[in-house]
């Protein structure tokens, strides 16, 4: 059927209302547009019909032309969504060719029919496409490469769940993002990414095979996902550390204690969100002070290069240095404090105690203590410290750290909340 019986039997009627679930970024919003009169002539619709956001997913056949009402009525047309249907290249392709309005095409689940290899002849240099959505679609490698090649206005390509092994990609790109989780790529096969120095965000999750990343080919990376990868190389993410803001590596071997978490925020000074969750204030410095510690307790010569300059930064920001921490573990193994606990979570007893406490205790240990004390589920609280004479408190977040490492001080007060 010509696209523009579907447009008219989705979108056409002698009411004065449309109502369209239209796609936007992915996820759908309802958009109501208004007729002017009560005539629904063709001529009416296409000067008063001015859709921008077109869904036509899942249409049960196949669209067998663009015909000349369909573009006509698609001309104020900037995103379209096709997902889920039986498709053809070269119905893509006249889409873009006569719409230069278009700015974002969705086609997640299409099969196609054909590949555009078979439209050689096209040139597409002064397309204005800037997102193209194929994921868990038909779509090959070589398609994805002659999608690459021919659009150099593309800033975002979503290939998710395509089994891509590889990508050959020969000339510079200004792509800023790109989607590339569960396919089947590997490290080795990564060196497509140095054609795309303007990356922003990069989505490579549940890519089980990858276990690295060439540091150099992702200047301006802003946001990376590595997901149920194998990735566990330290030192290419630091090397990332003046870009990246933004991390996810949920299920991967990077992390493997609260201690490695701890780590990866000091070395990363300007990563503002960790696996979903944004990185506190009080965080970053229990981080920090651990991370110069933790160094410090090493030799000189067991701390990895690529820790150094961070080492150097925060031990100065932290007024900390190696001889402060020998003397303080020769003199000082343990220091007994007396401190307030109280419970304010709505489980288990409300009521507060006085504890003496040695101050090499870590913050897990002390919600252990508290579940005991206070019959509370400790995965469910947070601990907070009120210094002696202050009123508002501060976040232990860092579980392995030392009562003695958070200045947690004699005569303070130790306040267990719930997590909301």
């Amino acid at each position: 059927m010509p696209l523009s019986k579907f447009i008219k039997a989705k979108y056409c009627d002698e009411t004065t209302l449309v109502d369209e679930n239209t796609f936007t970024d992915g996820k759908e919003s309802t958009v109501v547009f208004d007729f002017v009169g009560q005539e629904s002539s063709f001529t009416q619709m296409s000067n008063t019909l001015r859709l921008q956001d077109i869904g036509l997913s899942s249409l049960g056949e196949p669209i067998i032309e663009v015909d000349s009402d369909a573009i006509a009525l698609l001309q104020s047309c900037k995103r379209l969504d096709l997902a889920d249907n039986q498709l053809s290249w070269r119905i893509l392709l006249d889409l873009i060719k006569n719409l230069p309005g278009l700015r974002e095409i969705y086609c997640a689940h299409c099969q196609f029919t054909d590949s555009p290899s078979d439209f050689v002849d096209e040139t597409f240099t002064n397309s204005t496409i800037t997102s193209l959505v194929f994921n868990s679609s038909s779509a090959t490698g070589s398609d994805i490469e002659w999608v690459i090649k021919s659009f150099t206005s593309l800033r975002s390509l979503y290939i998710a769940d395509l089994k891509l092994q590889n990508l050959t990609v020969t000339e510079t790109h200004n792509m800023t993002m790109l989607v590339l989780s569960k396919n089947e790529l590997t490290s080795p096969a990564l060196d497509f990414l140095h054609f795309f120095p303007k990356l922003d965000i990069l989505y490579l999750d549940n890519n089980p095979a990858i276990t690295t990343l060439d540091p150099t080919a992702l200047p301006k990376v802003r946001l990376l996902l590595l997901s149920q990868t194998a990735f566990d190389d330290w030192e290419s993410v630091v090397a990332m550390r003046e870009s990246l803001s933004e991390l996810k590596v949920v299920d991967c071997p990077l992390i493997k204690n609260r201690q490695d978490r701890s780590f990866l925020v000091a070395l990363m000074p300007y990563l503002r969100k960790f696996n979903g969750g944004e990185i506190l204030r009080n965080e970053r410095r229990d981080a920090e002070v651990l991370f110069v510690v933790r160094s410090f307790e090493l030799d000189d010569d067991q701390i990895e290069d690529y820790k150094r300059e961070a080492l150097e930064r925060l031990s100065k920001k932290h007024d900390i240095n190696r001889d402060h921490v020998a003397t303080k573990a020769a003199t000082s193994q343990r220091t007994i404090i007396e401190l307030g606990l109280q419970n304010n979570s709505v489980t288990g007893d409300m009521t507060s105690v006085t504890k003496k406490l040695p101050d090499t205790m870590t913050v897990d240990d002390l919600k252990t203590l508290a579940g005991a004390l206070f019959k509370i589920d400790t995965a469910a609280v947070c601990v907070r410290y009120i210094a002696p004479g202050e009123r508002i408190p501060e976040e232990l977040m860092v579980g392995t750290m030392s009562l003695k490492l958070c200045a947690v001080s004699d005569g303070g007060r130790i306040v267990f909340d719930d997590v909301y």
